[in-house]
C-alpha cells in the first residue's frame, strides 16, 4: 500500500478497505489523506453477508479498478478487478 502511494502513480486511489480493523495499510492510507473503511468479517453470520457488505462498500467509492490483497500460507497474493467498463 505505502508502495502505491509513494509512487504517485497517474491515478486516484478512491479508498483503502479492510476487514481487519488495526490493518498496517489502513493507517498508511490515512497517512496519504485516503479515506479508509472496514468491514469486519467477525460481524457477519456467514461469508455470503460479508461479500455483500463488502461489495456496498466498494460501490460506494465508485471504483474503476479494484486492488485486492490477501495472505495465503506464506505468500501475499494479489488481486486486480476491474470493478466498471469505462
Amino acid at each position: 500500500m505505502q508502495a502505491l502511494l509513494e509512487a504517485r502513480l497517474p491515478a486516484r486511489i478512491s479508498a483503502v478497505i479492510s476487514n481487519e480493523p488495526g490493518a498496517k495499510g489502513l493507517e498508511v492510507a490515512r497517512g496519504f489523506g485516503v479515506p479508509t473503511r472496514v468491514v469486519h468479517h467477525r460481524d457477519f453470520a456467514d461469508r455470503a453477508a460479508f461479500d455483500r457488505a463488502l461489495m456496498d462498500a466498494v460501490g460506494e467509492y465508485d471504483p474503476h479498478l479494484s486492488f485486492w490483497r490477501a495472505s495465503c500460507a506464506s505468500s501475499r497474493l494479489l488481486f486486480w478487478h476491474a470493478s466498471k467498463a469505462r
